[in-house]
């Protein structure tokens, strides 16, 4: 009896969700959902867009693109150039050898030779003018007390629980046990460093900021010339708070370092294009083309180079990224990022750091706070939640450790929260439709309970967000009057450039968006994604774009139909309903104003490319690795 009882309580949730799915296939309104589906389903089958999503592309059709001709011919160039003229120099240079030892040689170092590096940056600091105070105390203390352990690093993080926590979520592994981790060689390495960052630190205390940068831009850039995968998670996880140029500069260290690796010929790296890759490159093309055809060249030009550096990190991500491995990684990494930028817009909800320059205060007197953590503007950071939220979610769904799901999944929660602080009308609704196109492509049946949830709206949304979002359709809120005439301005701006576009900028689109103004409303762009880019770019610089949504969609979708994993096939489903509500969201603002935003989606479509490709062996030969 007692056996039975314990067996019935197991099989409690499978029978409540027997229950439900019942309830719900026969509701009518999940029926005529159902019929719904079934009859756009029988018109998109027999479409030409039906094909091209469906149908995959094959290596043969790569190679005989005009793009894939060109890039190949640069590439082999690149490599018979790196044979004939780098090859020897690279192999014979002291700093190579001494830059690919580096791994080996700082977990052989020992806790005392670490100790003699603080304390000789300790001195540095001190000598060079800096002087003593409590931070410099407790960093020579800290000094003094690793100076008496003898052991090797490697022994000390062996046994460290943290560690292997960061590792295993990393998919990482500490070196083998090194026979000779005492080298006396080893020891002048952190005292080297110590005086430099000693002396650079003072520098940046003194206001030199650029001595600090430099030190810590030399010791990252040797990093990542050994390991340029490290590089490019690191743009990743800073993206969001630094500079945009600052940005653009880490990208172009990245590649010079992936560049080298070409030119030397190491067979661990090649560069890899897939049909996504192509249609970046051809926007790339369109926009260099509108920037050089604008109204003001020199602007949009600068603009052109730096969405190009941008759109080329994604190439750059696709081709780095080639396990598993590190396709984890990478987005633990990405969610990471993420997370600070949640912890900072809760510390700014909480601290009381007010934003009303982005709402109607006497239609919303109530509402006197909007977050926008590193993101400047909370519309901004509510779109780059929109990215960031699913692929937390995909995380969750790809881990293979319970205690790194969970961390998922609460990163994903504290996103959404400060999604609904950002009290941005348009990712309101966004964030809505990317779970309901989410729940039509993995259980239907429970789109029945998303309409009996429209009712609890009133009840679980806080009046002020609930406010919000009824604003929506009111024209007497100055923000949607706003948005209605820049629209009606843009719309005229067309007319006369919709062949070539205007050029990237604000200084490109002012330049005739005054001339067109409607009601003599100013603006810095036109608060509408597919808006700006037509009157960027122009009708060609559209179509790409449509373009690369097209192939975005065909790089997931057949995954997605023929995968039986439930996880691949949850987290192809959340990648699509992502770009969806990003494409939501686009037509109440241009989501590329801010240039993190740019990066950010640049880099999901990169996601969804590498996720396709080393989750699924069929889509080896739709990409192509570069002789």
């Amino acid at each position: 009896m007692e056996r039975e009882y314990n067996m019935n309580i197991a099989e409690l949730p499978v029978i409540v969700w027997r229950k439900i799915v019942l309830l719900m296939e026969g509701s009518l309104f999940f029926r005529f959902v159902n019929w719904m589906m079934a009859f756009f389903a029988r018109l998109f089958s027999g479409s030409v867009l039906s094909q091209v999503m469906v149908n995959e592309t094959d290596e043969a059709f790569l190679r005989s693109t005009l793009i894939f001709r060109l890039v190949n011919g640069f590439f082999v160039m690149l490599k018979k150039l790196g044979r004939s003229v780098f090859q020897g120099i690279y192999e014979g240079s002291v700093i190579v050898a001494v830059v690919r030892g580096m791994p080996l040689h700082f977990f052989s170092m020992s806790l005392r030779s670490i100790g003699l590096g603080l304390g000789a940056g300790v001195a540095a600091f001190a000598l060079s003018g800096g002087g003593l105070n409590t931070y410099v105390m407790i960093i020579a203390a800290v000094a003094v007390m690793l100076i008496l352990i003898d052991k090797s690093l490697l022994a000390v993080l062996r046994g460290s629980g943290l560690v292997w926590l960061v590792l295993d979520a990393l998919s990482l592994q500490l070196p083998k046990a090194l026979d000779k981790w005492v080298q006396p060689k080893l020891r002048l390495y952190p005292v080297f460093l110590g005086i430099l960052f000693g002396v650079a630190a003072n520098s940046f205390a003194a206001g030199g900021y650029l001595v600090f940068l430099g030190a810590a831009g030399l010791i990252g850039l040797i990093v990542v010339a050994a390991y340029p995968f490290v590089g490019a998670v690191g743009v990743l996880f800073l993206a969001p708070f630094l500079p945009t140029m600052l940005t653009a500069m880490c990208i172009i260290g990245v590649s010079l370092c992936f560049v080298l690796k070409l030119l030397t010929a190491d067979n661990k790296y090649s560069f890899r294009l897939d049909l996504l890759g192509v249609w970046i490159i051809v926007f790339m093309a369109v926009a260099a083309f509108a920037a050089v055809n604008s109204f003001t060249p020199l602007p949009s030009i600068e603009i052109a180079i730096l969405t190009g550096t941008y759109m080329w990190f994604a190439l750059l991500l696709t081709s780095l990224v080639n396990t598993k491995a590190k396709f984890d990684s990478m987005l633990l990494i990405f969610v990471v990022s993420a997370a600070l930028t949640g912890l900072y817009g809760l510390w700014q909800r909480f601290s009381g750091m007010v934003d009303t320059t982005h709402l109607d205060v006497e239609l919303f007197q109530g509402l006197n706070l909007r977050i926008f953590s590193t993101f400047d503007n909370p519309n901004v950071y509510g779109t780059y939640l929109l990215i960031a939220i699913p692929l937390c979610l995909v995380g969750a769904l790809l881990a293979n450790r319970w205690w790194l799901r969970i961390a998922y999944v609460g990163t994903a929660l504290m996103l959404l929260l400060n999604l609904g602080l950002t009290y941005s009308r348009g990712c309101y609704v966004a964030i809505a439709i990317t779970a309901f196109v989410f729940i039509m492509m993995m259980e239907k049946r429970f789109v029945a309970l998303c309409a009996g949830g429209i009712f609890l709206v009133p009840i679980v949304l806080p009046p002020m967000m609930l406010e919000r979002l009824l604003s929506i359709t009111n024209f007497a809120d100055s923000s949607t009057a706003y948005r209605m005439a820049i629209w009606q301005g843009s719309l005229r701006g067309i007319r006369e450039f919709w062949y070539a576009g205007v050029g990237q900028g604000t200084h490109a689109f002012n330049a005739v968006y005054q001339l067109n103004a409607f009601n003599t409303v100013t603006a810095q762009h036109s608060h509408n994604l597919f808006l700006q880019i037509f009157i960027e770019k122009g009708i060609v610089g559209l179509g790409v774009f449509f373009a690369i949504i097209v192939v975005f969609y065909k790089t997931l979708y057949p995954f997605y139909k023929r995968t039986q994993d439930m996880r691949l096939k949850a987290a192809a489903a959340l990648m699509m309903a992502m770009m969806v509500g990003f494409l939501v969201q686009g037509l109440f603002d241009f989501n590329f104003y801010n240039y993190k935003i740019y990066l950010a989606f640049f880099a999901a479509l990169a996601f969804a490319s590498i996720f396709v490709r080393v989750y699924d062996e069929r889509t080896k030969a739709e990409v192509v690795d570069f002789a």
